[in-house]
């Protein structure tokens, strides 16, 4: 399922968010050229300006390179497939290359079975209960992982010991045996770390007139969405055009400014359709072009019939109002004509344009368009059964 979502949902790896007041990724050069990696909580890290005690006996002082303590559990040290682990560690505690306390140190055991979220992850997997998984997990020859061993210590290691030239070597074998004995996401090593941290428009081809009128100041948003911060995005009309600058258009991400956090405008898979839009945009109000549509005479049965088709088949496969959803949406225009009333078929049509549009906003219409509920990510209450 990895590999599909990969595919799928274009994360090639795994995107790694966090807090910078909650936790602190550790990036360790491991196995050559890869990249081991680990989420620490902040308090369990120290250096680069802040001292603090991260393990028992390692007070790391605040004028030092930047160390963790990074976890590697629910760890079963009796275990086969931990015996690499354990005895390079030995190796290294005989020869006082590792100190227990300073360098690594043990967790208390613990029993997986004691968790509340055991038993739906067991039956999620089609197991009845604990034994029965394992059960089936020996006869295929597995290990057991983190979120089903029947037992488990947290071992902790200081991230600066790890990349020593002493921890080197039981870095590149937990690099190995980690994907096998864990279920952290983190858990297979990475080729290459992207900080991804954000940014802001590029205004420097502008005048520095249009530099305050269109990205500094204050911020703006549009309805349903949050406002972006002051500077992030150019402030933009309903038709991608620069506010108050007619001429002037922005595509790609830039267009993302229109539907900030409230919809997908802000990636490949949202603003292939905000810019294609911007086209059909430009032709209709520099060219006179109609927008792309197709035309229904609602009195005649079979072209009433192609419509309804078209109807159901935009709401069931449509792309761009799905993937831009309260962003997009398409728009069927009724008029009479000397047949009777005609239904004019829109597609993706930027909704608050074609509000604002003297034309489209004269005429009755139907708008398609898909956005979550009032109560997305609430919980849901069933109401109590009549009597």
């Amino acid at each position: 399922m990895q590999i599909y979502d990969s595919y799928l949902l274009k994360a090639l790896d795994v995107k790694l968010p966090y807090s910078a007041d909650e936790e602190e990724p550790v990036f360790l050069r491991c196995l050559g050229s890869m990249l081991c990696v680990w989420v620490s909580r902040s308090e369990r890290c120290a250096g680069a300006g802040v001292e603090r005690r991260i393990l028992p006996d390692l007070v790391v002082s605040a004028d030092s390179n930047r160390r963790c303590a990074v976890e590697i559990g629910a760890f079963d040290p009796e275990h086969s497939l931990a015996e690499p682990v354990m005895r390079m560690l030995r190796n290294l505690t005989g020869q006082g290359l590792a100190m227990e306390g300073r360098d690594f140190e043990w967790g208390q055991p613990r029993d997986s079975r004691k968790s509340s979220a055991l038993p739906s992850r067991l039956a999620e997997l089609g197991h009845r209960n604990v034994e029965e998984y394992l059960e089936v997990r020996k006869k295929e020859g597995l290990a057991l992982n983190s979120a089903f061993g029947l037992k488990g210590r947290r071992l902790e290691f200081d991230s600066g010991f790890l990349e020593s030239t002493q921890g080197q070597p039981l870095l590149d074998l937990i690099a190995q045996l980690r994907p096998r004995l864990a279920q952290d996401p983190l858990r297979h090593p990475f080729d290459v770390a992207v900080r991804c941290l954000g940014w802001r428009v590029d205004d420097s081809m502008l005048e520095e007139s249009l530099q305050r009128q269109l990205t500094q100041g204050s911020s703006f948003g549009f309805g349903g969405g949050s406002s972006p911060p002051p500077g992030k995005y150019p402030k933009m009309e309903s038709g991608y055009q620069a506010m108050g600058v007619p001429g002037l258009y922005f595509a790609g991400s830039l267009g993302h400014g229109r539907d900030y956090r409230r919809s997908a405008g802000g990636f490949i898979h949202g603003f292939r359709y905000t810019a294609r839009a911007l086209h059909r945009i430009l032709r209709r109000d520099q060219l006179g072009a109609g927008w792309p549509n197709r035309t229904f005479e609602l009195n005649e049965a079979s072209s009433r019939s192609r419509w309804m088709r078209l109807v159901l088949e935009r709401i069931n496969e449509a792309a761009g109002p799905y993937q831009m959803f309260g962003e997009l949406g398409d728009v069927i225009l009724f008029q009479q004509s000397s047949t009777g009333l005609l239904a004019e078929y829109l597609e993706e049509l930027p909704m608050a344009y074609a509000q604002e549009d003297r034309f489209l906003a004269s005429k009755p219409r139907i708008i398609v368009s898909f956005n979550y509920g009032r109560r997305f990510n609430m919980p849901l209450t069933c109401p109590a059964p009549e009597r």
